[in-house]
């Protein structure tokens, strides 16, 4: 009983596909491949899913935090199962997680300080995550880099446990801990025993901030023999299209 209060067990009992959107950021709707796997993860500490875009780190993200409904998955957030139809009621996605985007960051902070029943004040919550209070009565549609700091700024005033980034590429990723130095709050979301979650196809990004690497080994993503099929049929001459018109 004492594992599973501290833990997330995450099983994927059946492949499917996953459609992960950003209503936000510079990256359209795609496609996230989920294949038969379980996971187990511990308070306290951020993961790094490692593989390629597509391959199933962003999906595992979006439905930790709640982005998507579970169909052929299990998962027990410390001691509370989550089954078909449903959503995972701990996780936040980070720079996608805000409902209110017309209005304010003060506005967005109280709302969630109200709903989760905190004793903590707005002033409280930024001074925790280095808001600037200049901008605080901006609408949250206007912020640039700092949306990640408020974002997590408001999933912790939620009471949020499990905090996801969506995928994100290599070049964004960097730009995020340079511009937005968002690794400084890693430490302070990890001291209270929430979970981080990272998909990247960068080990060495991956090695520098993860506590722990799960590597992803999607099926679809190994086998290339549909792929060497084609391309051999090509080099040998003997690949025919109907559309395909001799010079």
């Amino acid at each position: 009983m004492e594992l599973e209060r501290n833990t997330v067990q995450v099983e994927i009992f059946k492949e499917r596909s996953i459609f992960p959107e950003s209503r936000r950021h510079g990256y359209s709707r795609y496609t996230e491949h989920l294949y038969e796997e379980s996971f187990l993860l511990e308070k306290g500490k951020m993961y790094g899913f490692l593989g390629e875009h597509g391959e199933g780190g962003g999906g595992i993200s979006w439905l930790l935090s709640g982005r998507a409904k579970l169909e052929d998955e299990k998962v027990n957030v410390f001691g509370k199962e989550y089954g078909k139809g449903e959503t995972v009621e701990e996780g936040w996605c980070l720079g996608e997680g805000i409902p209110g985007m017309d209005k304010t960051a003060r506005r967005e902070i109280a709302a969630a300080l109200k709903m989760s029943k905190s004793s903590l004040s707005v002033q409280d919550i930024v001074d925790k995550f280095h808001l600037t209070e200049d901008r605080l009565d901006v609408k949250v549609r206007y912020y640039s880099g700092e949306i990640w700091r408020l974002s997590a700024a408001i999933g912790y005033a939620l009471g949020k446990k499990i905090f996801c980034f969506p995928s994100l590429d290599t070049l964004m990723l960097v730009e995020l801990v340079r511009s937005a130095a968002f690794f400084i709050y890693f430490e302070k979301l990890r001291r209270e025993g929430c979970i981080l979650i990272l998909p990247s196809s960068n080990r060495e990004i991956l090695e520098s901030l993860a506590d722990e690497i799960i590597e992803l080994n999607n099926p679809r993503f190994r086998d290339l023999s549909p792929f060497y099929e084609i391309v051999n049929l090509y080099k040998e001459g003997n690949l025919r299209y109907q559309w395909a018109v001799d010079d």
